[in-house]
């Protein structure tokens, strides 16, 4: 997204609403734990799938942040858009997972998070 000012804002708001939310949780995110709620935002904006939380408020409260976060700042942005956006994301979080919380600690580190919103 190097030079495309654009998808950078887009993907700020996206990283700061998981950044942001893992501080609400004390840091009981893991990376896993965003990869998966990149997931859920593929099923959500690419195959228009609804989602059945079984119990793991960790997930569904961290799922509803982005969302509500996608849905205030980024209200115009085309779907395509937004799921080419999510896409790099989840690639970028893949490969910083070793397992822990490598990715959530960059994305602290860059983004930042959003606190008294």
């Amino acid at each position: 997204m190097d030079g495309y000012p654009e998808r950078e804002a887009i993907a700020y708001v996206i990283e700061a609403a998981l950044a942001t939310y893992n501080y609400s949780t004390n840091d009981r995110m893991r990376d896993d734990d965003a990869i998966r709620i990149m997931e859920m935002l593929f099923d959500t904006y690419y195959f228009n799938e609804a989602h059945i939380f079984e119990g793991n408020g960790l997930l569904e409260n961290g799922y509803k942040c982005v969302i509500d976060y996608i849905r205030q700042d980024l209200p115009s942005v085309e779907r395509n858009e937004l799921i080419k956006i999510i896409g790099a994301i989840y690639f970028v979080a893949r490969r910083r997972n070793i397992g822990r919380r490598d990715y959530l600690a960059m994305i602290r580190k860059y983004v930042g998070i959003n606190v008294g919103d």
